[in-house]
């Protein structure tokens, strides 16, 4: 996970995606939540990195789901939410961040597998504010 969280800081999508789904198999046999969340949270900031702020928002709100609550203390949800909100709004943001809490458990835990970013090719990375991609 420690890779999967550096690598899109340094801008290398090709590195986090390998690292996720490493993170994701591994959190999956777990079977803790609150671990996939924490692998979520990495996907949401892949995400980010190909401009997908959409799709931040979802994950984001699926791994609070999983998570069983909203972490407002995590400063990398922090900053991918407040970079989500400036390009999607704060209605769109909620809308979106809305529909990955109100996912059940079976799909929140579908919704923070890597491998549904990689089957969607991302955009070629711009400047966003705050953002590296």
């Amino acid at each position: 996970m420690a890779r999967g969280t550096l690598c899109p800081e340094l801008g290398d999508g090709p590195g986090t995606e390998g690292a996720l789904a490493g993170a994701y198999a591994a959190a999956i046999g777990s079977k803790d939540l609150p671990i996939v969340a924490t692998v979520a949270v990495t996907l949401a900031g892949l995400a980010a990195l190909y401009g997908r702020y959409r799709d931040v928002a979802v994950v984001l709100g699926a791994a609070a789901r999983l998570r069983g609550a909203h972490d407002r203390t995590d400063p990398q949800i922090r900053g991918l939410s407040s970079r989500a909100r400036t390009v999607l709004g704060d209605e769109g943001f909620a809308e979106a961040y809305g529909a990955g809490l109100g996912l059940d458990v079976g799909a929140a835990l579908r919704r923070a597998d890597p491998a549904l970013l990689r089957r969607a090719a991302p955009p070629t990375p711009s400047r966003t504010p705050g953002g590296r991609g």
